[in-house]
């Protein structure tokens, strides 16, 4: 929990000293799917199955080649990036502080992409 309030910390600071308002909001889309995969790589770690992330990218319409591709114009521009990443990271606070202690008492969001 430390390291991701020092990485929302430094995304703010970098977020304020871009000038970021005059970029357009990043896809809400593309934002969720991110927050899945952060989500789903918290809680099984780096060994997600590849058939739980399809189903996260097949749920938004996407497969991995699209959403990567999708994703491209805000990682060839730093402060998209940084604005796509602030999203992101407001959007798991959000997601997180509503989540129940316990994975198995969630319903929808990520973990309704895990295979028993």
């Amino acid at each position: 929990m430390r390291q991701r309030a020092g990485c929302i910390s430094i995304l703010c600071l970098l977020t304020a000293c871009t000038g970021n308002s005059k970029l357009p909001a990043p896809d809400p889309t593309l934002v969720q799917i991110y927050c899945d995969l952060a989500l789903l790589a918290g809680d099984e770690g780096p060994a997600a199955s590849d058939s739980t992330r399809s189903a996260v990218f097949e749920s938004y319409g996407y497969t991995q080649e699209s959403y990567e591709g999708a994703l491209q114009p805000y990682q060839d521009d730093p402060r998209s990036w940084i604005r796509f990443f602030q999203a992101v990271s407001d959007s798991i606070e959000i997601r997180t502080s509503s989540r129940p202690h316990h994975r198995s008492d969630q319903s929808g969001g990520w973990s309704s992409y895990q295979t028993s």
